[in-house]
């Protein structure tokens, strides 16, 4: 060997695609791994030169495609046929006032609608808690009775005075709201403080809306369902499914800051 050592790495690709390939105390190791994408209405397969793949079940809800020749729709299976997301946009406040939550209704116009989530404008604290229930919330503001918790997160460590998202893995429950219908929501900080717009409004008065969902003005109210303001238009936006024809393109939120004025 001319007094020169030589070491030869060993090589242990089987040419497997279906494999991940080690070697081990000088034993080549050879392990499978699982094409599973945890989707029940899928086929998942490996093939030795060409990998996964991933076929989805014909006429299977839940397999991300909308089959009218299987019977499906909308109305039997929204999870495939419904159209978004899209976000119905509140404007941010410039001028904003300060509270520990507030509460508004939404109504769906001609189609169903399924909440994906929801924006707020965050000044401070760690938890975040959102509240539904059917109906308005006129004459609920200040019982829990007939209020659900859907949605918790901890923003403890966002940037204060800063849009903040709820996002979808944030909530226990899907909020699926009929068409035609009004559902009242309450976002509130147990122990910090949201944004809200300072200038008046009124519960009848449109915040914004879009094909398919109103938002209107509420009042912001003290955690737990404790004192409120006059209503206010809320700063923040709500990304939901569809299940009818869109016409407005989706649209994202911009990063936005503001400085507040009151805790009123």
């Amino acid at each position: 060997c001319d007094g020169v050592c030589v070491h030869e790495p060993i090589d242990c690709d089987d040419g497997n695609a279906c494999t991940v390939d080690s070697c081990s105390a000088g034993i080549c190791v050879n392990t499978a791994f699982s094409c599973d994408d945890g989707n029940a209405c899928t086929v998942d397969a490996c093939d030795a030169f060409g990998g996964c793949s991933i076929t989805p079940i014909p006429g299977c809800c839940g397999n991300d495609v909308c089959e009218p020749g299987f019977g499906e729709s909308s109305d039997v299976c929204f999870e495939d046929c419904s159209l978004g997301p899209f976000l119905l946009d509140a404007p941010p406040c410039s001028s904003c006032a300060i509270k520990a939550g507030h509460m508004f209704d939404v109504k769906t116009k001609d189609n169903d609608v399924a909440i994906v989530s929801i924006d707020m404008f965050y000044l401070y604290g760690e938890i975040a808690e959102v509240w539904t229930r059917s109906g308005t919330h006129v004459g609920n503001e200040n019982s829990a009775s007939g209020w659900t918790k859907v949605a918790e997160r901890d923003f403890s460590f966002s940037g204060q005075g800063s849009m903040v998202t709820m996002s979808a893995s944030d909530f226990i429950q899907t909020v699926f709201i009929p068409a035609k219908t009004r559902q009242a929501f309450y976002i509130t900080f147990p122990a910090g403080r949201m944004l809200y717009h300072s200038g008046s409004s009124s519960r009848s008065s449109i915040v914004v809306e879009d094909d398919n969902l109103i938002m209107y003005g509420g009042p912001a109210v003290a955690h737990p369902f404790g004192s409120r303001t006059s209503p206010k238009k809320f700063s923040g936006g709500i990304t939901y499914m569809s299940e009818g024809t869109f016409t407005q393109a989706p649209v994202t939120a911009s990063p936005v800051t503001a400085s507040p004025v009151t805790d009123s």
